[in-house]
């Protein structure tokens, strides 16, 4: 007679892998726009990544936009001009073959333009994304029907994990206003970017606040150029029953569009920046599962032949947060720099790991400045290497690691020297290697001799069980165990001093 058999569901995930693709393509400007006489400043956005399944691997796509600000053969004045690229990044990732999601992150790491005479031009990047995977796989297990029956006994091992079990997306239209110094007679275009999103769980509700970051680049009506920064935390909430307060979740916020207009305030002049935009949330949801896993078996009347299996997986562990600040001076080799418009800060990670119980993570910045000088606004761009550390649990590994821009403080100084402090926060998901038995068939065969009535001694060896006596005595555990007491650890070891056990 073999066992019945079921499935038990276990955590896996798959550290971030990072890929990195060149991208270039051609760009053009519009009838409408004015002809560049020189480049200032060179952006770029992805949107959202989608991943889908393609012959059997894991791919990321999504759309980038190109931005070029240039100064125009019209009086000088400043331009903007966008040009937009699909993006297609094949992975070695199998598609898990059950229920799983994919954490995607695109990053552009470098950005060059080179001009085709007045209206055309090349764009050249550098694309880096992440993929992280967390899934669940199933693992065929013996089934745990009732202690004894059949003259069957089971041991087993209780395990708490989390498993990812849903998707919660949520997205809210927000609106926002700023004052800015001067009038305003067009704005040019709008960046944006959020940073790490908070999240809290209680019952049937899951709330995310993402904290959102949006400058508009302006054109003042005596043809100079400025920011007009506006910040705000946007609320997201999800609501369904099986979230619970022992939910944990992995977030993922953007803002998918914005834009944003010039208006006129209470005195006709136009110095109200209005900000329209959306914020957009995903949200796996990981559900704390206990789940009692047979590992043996034994029966006190048949041969009972058995086949247990080692699984490892991997389950999600802590998440750690931790702002840091990086400083930076840069000379930019100009004299005539009358004052920073803006510097725009982005990092990308270059490593991450856990040892010794500590979290190390090193990687680059990069700062996109604008400068107003006797010449004209002048854009470029400056960075450097950071190194960031934090506490974090034995045995962890990195699911994958995050580092979001705060608030940048900066200035020029005396012979054109750029000075730059930003503050940041390190977002870093971690994972734990685990490992347990499973037992994966066991099937009871042709009957045993009954053993001898009365009692028996048994001279048990050092490293015995209250289990591997039973299984060798063919007795019920539970009733050796309460048959000599002092005899077995609360654990079902030996206990120190136990010299026999008497059996029944």
């Amino acid at each position: 007679m073999e066992l019945e058999k079921k499935n038990i569901f276990l955590p896996e995930i798959t550290p971030g892998t990072v890929y990195r693709k060149d991208l270039e393509l051609d760009g053009a400007l519009s009838e409408d726009q004015p002809d560049i006489s020189r480049l200032i400043r060179i952006d770029a956005h992805a949107s959202e990544p989608e991943v889908e399944n393609e012959n059997g691997k894991l791919c990321v796509k999504s759309r980038v936009v190109f931005g070029i600000l240039y100064e125009s053969d019209l009086r000088g004045r400043p331009a903007y001009a966008q040009t937009e690229a699909d993006f297609t990044q094949s992975t070695d990732i199998v598609s898990p073959a059950g229920e799983y999601y994919a954490l995607a992150d695109i990053r552009c790491t470098y950005l060059t333009c080179k001009l085709l005479g007045a209206r055309r031009y090349v764009i050249r990047a550098a694309m880096e994304t992440s993929v992280s995977v967390v899934s669940v796989k199933e693992q065929p297990a013996i089934d745990i029907p009732a202690s004894g029956e059949d003259g069957v006994f089971l041991r087993t091992e209780e395990r708490v994990y989390s498993l990812p079990c849903r998707l919660f997306t949520e997205e809210r239209r927000e609106t926002g206003s700023a004052v800015s110094p001067a009038g305003v007679e067009a704005v040019l275009f709008t960046d944006y970017h959020v940073s790490s999103p908070e999240w809290e769980s209680g019952e049937g509700r899951l709330t995310v606040r993402v904290p959102v970051f949006l400058k508009a680049f302006c054109e003042t009506e005596d043809g100079s150029f400025i920011t007009v920064p506006f910040s705000a935390v946007s609320v997201l909430t999800a609501e369904d029953p099986d979230i619970t307060p022992e939910s944990t979740f992995s977030v993922d916020a953007c803002v998918p569009s914005c834009v944003s207009s010039a208006e006129s305030d209470e005195y006709g002049e136009m110095r109200v920046i209005k900000f329209d935009y959306s914020v957009r949330v995903n949200a796996v949801c990981f559900e704390k599962t206990r789940e009692t896993v047979a590992t043996d078996a034994f029966s006190a009347a048949a041969v009972c032949e058995t086949e247990s299996k080692r699984v490892a997986y991997r389950d999600r562990a802590d998440e750690i947060k931790k702002e840091f600040r990086v400083q930076k001076e840069f000379d930019t080799e100009k004299t005539d720099i009358r004052g920073v418009s803006d510097i725009t800060v982005s990092f990308s990670v270059n490593s991450a790991e856990c040892a010794e119980g500590r979290l190390v993570v090193k990687g680059v910045f990069t700062a996109d400045y604008l400068t107003d000088t006797d010449s004209g606004m002048t854009g470029g761009s400056f960075g450097g290497e950071f190194e960031e550390s934090a506490v974090c649990e034995d045995g962890c590994g990195v699911m994958r690691v995050r580092v979001f821009p705060l608030e940048a403080v900066y200035d020029v100084k005396g012979g054109g020297v750029l000075s730059l402090e930003v503050s940041a926060c390190l977002c870093a998901e971690l994972y734990r290697a685990e490992e347990t038995s499973a037992l994966v068939s066991a099937n009871v065969s042709e009957p045993l001799p009954k053993p001898p009535c009365g009692i028996r001694f048994y001279y048990p060896e050092e490293g015995e069980t209250a289990w591997s006596i039973a299984k060798c005595c063919r007795v019920d555990p539970e009733k050796l165990v309460a048959e000599n007491p002092g005899a077995f650890t609360p654990e079902g070891g030996l206990a120190p001093g136990a010299a026999f056990v008497a059996v029944k």
